[in-house]
């Protein structure tokens, strides 16, 4: 075998190794931060729209928060009593803290954000602030 066999064999064996290394830890970094939900943004001439899929979440269970323009969403999904007492082989369902920031654009209106929670979804309007839009300028 050539060297350059013996150099994609390592580098064979080195993905294997840091793959399977992060396979094992990412349960415990993930409890450690907080899970990151997906989410789903889009924007019209009228607003800013985030979906955050929250699954087990209850509505009482989440805070939302603006500050310097940040839009901070904290959650909590807590284990049931049922399935804290049953004996799992494998349990892929996150519990625990939930938290997504969302860096707000300056055109937005703070005062007039709206959310709601529908289907394990929370929606979050965020109104755009016609005067705070860049206009154009005639020149004369």
């Amino acid at each position: 075998m050539g060297w350059i066999e013996k150099a994609r064999e390592l580098e064979t064996r080195v993905e294997d190794f840091v793959r399977k290394g992060m396979q094992k830890i990412r349960p415990a970094v993930s409890s450690f931060l907080g899970h990151t939900p997906p989410a789903n943004t889009r924007e019209d001439q009228a607003a800013y729209t985030i979906s955050v899929d929250l699954p087990g979440v209850r509505k009482d269970d989440i805070t939302l928060s603006v500050d310097s323009g940040v839009l901070l969403l904290k959650a909590e999904r807590s284990m049931s009593r049922e399935h804290l007492e049953k004996d799992y082989y494998r349990m892929e369902s996150y519990f625990g803290q939930i938290q997504r920031s969302f860096v707000l654009p300056p055109e937005v209106d703070e005062e007039k954000l709206s959310a709601s929670l529908e289907n394990g979804v929370l929606r979050i309007s965020i109104p755009v602030d016609q005067n705070k839009l860049p206009r154009r300028i005639d020149i004369s």
